[in-house]
């Protein structure tokens, strides 16, 4: 805001009557000194932590501290709004993943335009354990069901804070391929949970990594046994157990 103040001498003053703990402060330049004529002052406000309204008076007095002019000052302060802005909008918010996915390049950005990075942002995941950040990656590490992600921003003396709340978002789990190959014994011979893991393999695309191995175990579905039958083909059940259950 800018008032103008006539004047007629060579000293006028220009003072707030509150000085202390107040958002308002004003600037002013006197030209021509010595002649009749007009004086610009720009009257500014920081806005404070939180929303107000505040009253000041702006005195304007002469070299004898006679007051000339007094204008009251007030300020009804409301911080801008802002909005967050995401890509995860529509790649996350009620969509179903798997536990061995991962989302990579997402952007986050507020309305208006400010400018911050990936980092400006605080990002919180309920429940935690399920789904991990670094920088704009998301790696899905655990099933879960109804999982939100909320993107928040605390603002500052200009803009107000915001989050974007990203819901119902499912994770589940992987069934691994796995690699059980044929096996020759000899008569008499045990079906043994040894001879499984020597031989056999689970993997799976972890992350955008194909052909990656998965931890477990593989055992006889019916339990070790000896082969007492004649030369043949016969076939039994392998169960494979992992040992990351909340993944597989």
């Amino acid at each position: 805001q800018m008032v103008t103040v006539g004047y007629t001498n060579t000293r006028i003053l220009v003072s707030l009557e509150k000085t202390a703990n107040t958002g308002f402060s004003i600037e002013y330049e006197m030209n021509d000194c010595g002649k009749v004529g007009t004086m610009p002052i720009t009257i500014k406000y920081k806005a404070p932590a939180e929303e107000t309204t505040e009253t000041n008076k702006l005195k304007i007095t002469n070299g004898q501290g006679e007051l000339l002019n007094e204008v009251t000052l007030t300020a009804n302060v409301t911080k801008t709004m802002q909005k967050i802005v995401s890509s995860l909008e529509t790649s996350l918010k009620g969509k179903t993943f798997k536990t061995t996915d991962i989302l990579t390049g997402f952007t986050v950005g507020t309305v208006p335009d400010r400018e911050l990075g990936i980092e400006d942002f605080t990002y919180t995941f309920n429940p935690e354990g399920i789904i991990s950040r670094t920088g704009n990656t998301l790696t899905f590490e655990k099933s879960g069901e109804n999982v939100t992600m909320t993107i928040s921003q605390a603002g500052d003396d200009v803009y107000a804070a915001d989050a974007l709340v990203l819901d119902n978002i499912t994770v589940q789990k992987v069934t691994p391929t796995l690699n059980i190959p044929d096996q020759t014994l000899s008569y008499l011979g045990t079906l043994s949970n040894a001879l499984l893991q020597n031989s056999c393999s689970a993997t799976t695309t972890l992350h955008g990594l194909e052909n990656q191995p998965v931890e477990g175990t593989f055992t006889w579905t019916d339990g070790e046994k000896v082969i007492e039958s004649g030369v043949g083909e016969y076939s039994y059940g392998v169960t494979f157990t992992p040992a990351n259950t909340d993944m597989y």
